[in-house]
């Protein structure tokens, strides 16, 4: 017989979370929860398990986990802009303005720079 399982790794848990996410496959938040719970330590694995919950509506958990990994490593500029989403979504559109306004000043590109972008833009309309 082979035995206990190994735990699983949680770098590996968390990039098929994300992998699950980008196409839309419903397992990605419990896969993202998995990682979370094997290491909450790791500023990356906040931000996916959080953003997760963030984007199945679930802001109320999610945020706290954002500012964790933003806590973390506060020059990621998808962490920041994931925290200034949630912030945007629980209603602190204060908040979601400085961040996004800050994180668009440096020029830096990150794969969510133009969701950012129309995101401020959505909130300085309003």
């Amino acid at each position: 017989l082979l035995g206990a399982m190994p735990k699983p790794e949680p770098a590996i848990l968390n990039n098929l979370a994300w992998a699950y996410y980008q196409v839309g496959d419903r397992r990605a938040l419990e896969t993202a929860k998995q990682a979370y719970d094997t290491d909450s330590s790791k500023a990356y694995i906040a931000d996916t398990y959080g953003w997760l919950l963030v984007e199945s509506g679930d802001v109320g958990k999610g945020k706290p986990k954002l500012e964790g990994a933003v806590q973390r490593e506060p020059n990621n500029p998808s962490f920041v802009y994931h925290l200034a989403a949630a912030r945007a979504r629980s209603g602190d559109k204060g908040m979601a303005i400085r961040d996004l306004t800050q994180l668009l000043g440096s020029k830096e590109d990150f794969d969510e720079r133009r969701a950012a972008e129309q995101l401020l833009k959505s909130l300085s309309d309003r």
